[in-house]
């Protein structure tokens, strides 16, 4: 078991986590070796879904948004798209 994500800010639309370094968004058959996934780890430890707005890559640590309901995350993946963020 992986240790839990470090939680920035969470509301009831929307939560950032701090991504580390290593870890990989979501799985992907690119890196089929890897086992640390922000999407699988955040919807464990919140103990609900959570849909990605935002990617960072796999060697990149940061701040990672993820919407909490599929109508946040196309309202942020469209603002992120048209730049209004």
């Amino acid at each position: 078991m992986h240790p839990p994500l470090h939680i920035l800010w969470r509301d009831e639309h929307l939560v950032a986590v701090y991504k580390p370094a290593g870890w990989l968004v979501h799985r992907t058959g690119l890196d089929a070796g890897e086992t640390r996934f922000v999407m699988q780890t955040l919807r464990d430890q919140l103990g609900q879904h959570v849909f990605p707005v935002h990617r960072l890559d796999k060697g990149t640590c940061g701040v990672l948004v993820m919407a909490l309901h599929s109508d946040a995350a196309r309202a942020l993946s469209q603002a992120f798209e048209h730049g209004a963020t």
